[in-house]
């Protein structure tokens, strides 16, 4: 995960409150929240992949189609979905 901070500012937020999902909708602040945040989420899997299908520069946004599954640690079954992701400039360490 340490290659991931390389592209995210260290004082980044991490808004995760409109999308669904009670147990991980909150605010999450630099790479320390971030690391909080993936613990969190990728708990429920065996194995997790996520994929970058397609970057797009939106200005001060990037817009990530991205392709991500795993399989549930429990249930063993394998799960996928294709959402979109946006990060702004100042996410990505610019300004």
């Amino acid at each position: 995960m340490g290659a991931l901070f390389a592209h995210y500012d260290p004082e980044i937020v991490w808004d995760q409150t409109h999308y669904g999902g009670a147990e991980l909708a909150a605010v999450y602040h630099g790479h320390d929240g971030i690391r909080r945040f993936f613990g969190e989420w990728l708990a429920p899997f065996e194995s997790y992949y996520a994929h970058a299908e397609e970057i797009v520069d939106a200005g001060d946004a990037v817009l990530v189609r991205c392709r991500q599954g795993g399989r549930g640690k429990h249930s063993g079954i394998d799960v996928e979905c294709p959402p979109i992701g946006r990060s702004t400039a100042s996410e990505m360490g610019g300004s």
